[in-house]
């Protein structure tokens, strides 16, 4: 599992992309709003996109974590570096 953020981010607007044109395709003119939602969440090719966008969005979160925690550990060793010169 990648956590490079700017390959996360290619991969996301790509699945996007892809969700966006599955979600056109699959338009019908009499159906709107949730009567809309529930055809498109009956095909399977659509479900498979939306689930690759949510993976990859769930991929990007867990690397902002994991950048926000490697901020703290810098910190922390700066602060304790700090702490033991005086």
């Amino acid at each position: 599992m990648a956590l490079d953020r700017a390959l996360l981010e290619r991969q996301l607007g790509l699945a996007k992309t892809r969700l966006d044109k599955m979600s056109s395709s699959l338009n019908t003119g009499d159906a709107k709003g949730k009567d809309q939602e529930k055809l498109l969440r009956r095909d399977p090719i659509w479900r498979q996109a939306r689930a690759e966008v949510r993976k990859i969005t769930n991929r990007l979160n867990r690397c902002a974590d994991k950048e926000a925690l490697q901020a703290e550990v810098v910190a922390r060793k700066a602060a304790k570096e700090t702490a033991a010169a005086e």
